[in-house]
């Protein structure tokens, strides 16, 4: 048992797994008897498995980086025609008296 969820979340997954390894193969990692190349074959598949998600994970921040580009440079469009349409506005507003009739300039 360890005070960090994060540590404790990995244990349990842990445990799990070698709950359902054993159902699935009938013993446990301690009782396996295979020779050592199939345990480095084995080895070899999970990291090559993992170099799969890994390249997948990339691909998935790269498009959530370019989506998230986009829509903020999309949103720093609408700013600033906003703020181009209020200073006009506002300069509108200057150039009226408080009757709103068009000073003469």
């Amino acid at each position: 048992m360890t005070k960090d969820k994060m540590i404790q979340n990995i244990i349990n997954r842990m445990s799990k797994r070698s709950e359902d390894g054993i159902k699935k193969f009938g013993n446990t990692m301690n009782e396996s008897k295979k020779p050592t190349i199939n345990w480095i074959d084995d080895v070899q598949e999970e990291m090559w498995d993992s170099i799969v998600y890994l390249e997948k994970l990339k691909t998935i921040l790269k498009e959530e980086k370019k989506d998230f580009l986009e829509e903020a440079e999309k949103e720093k469009k609408e700013l600033e025609e906003s703020y181009k349409e209020s200073k006009r506005q506002a300069e509108e507003r200057k150039s009226k008296n408080s009757w709103g009739i068009v000073k003469n300039v």
